[in-house]
């Protein structure tokens, strides 16, 4: 059950860095997917981990109901934006229960130009990771959750 639902979160993520020429748009479903939110016990570390290993940029900031901020909206864009168009983010929220088993999520798949660098960057920042064959790392993100980090296929 657990390889079905990384599989299957590591194709919907992948769907969502698709160039928008392959995004097809139907009118019974979806046409792109934005992004994923997960839950974390530490907003500001957990951001730092994606923004500072992963490259990530923090695009927006957001407070319910007058309290603290307790979500922090992160893209590959300096923007947030929304739309066939854009690229997919990562939401990190805080104020609710971690899964008890964060594997049992599955992975968020993403992809790199160098894994190595990213890999070298993760370790530096104390961060673990394995190495899998051809190139692909996965690096544990604050929380547990495991990021799977594939080589940017060459075009």
């Amino acid at each position: 059950m657990r390889d079905f639902r990384t599989w299957m979160l590591a194709a919907v993520l992948l769907a969502c860095a698709a160039p928008p020429a392959l995004a097809q748009t139907n009118a019974a479903g979806i046409s792109h997917v934005q992004g994923v939110k997960i839950y974390v016990s530490d907003l500001e570390r957990s951001a730092r981990f994606y923004t500072e290993v992963l490259g990530m940029t923090a695009v927006r900031r957001h407070a319910e109901n007058g309290t603290d901020i307790n979500e922090i909206i992160l893209s590959l864009s300096p923007a947030f934006e929304y739309g066939p168009d854009s690229r997919a983010w990562i939401v990190l929220k805080t104020g609710h229960a971690l899964p008890a088993d964060r594997a049992s999520f599955g992975q968020i798949a993403v992809t790199s130009p160098d894994t190595a660098a990213l890999a070298t960057r993760a370790q530096s920042a104390g961060f673990r990771f394995t190495q899998h064959q051809n190139g692909i790392i996965v690096v544990t993100d604050p929380d547990g959750y495991e990021i799977e980090v594939l080589p940017t296929a060459p075009r």
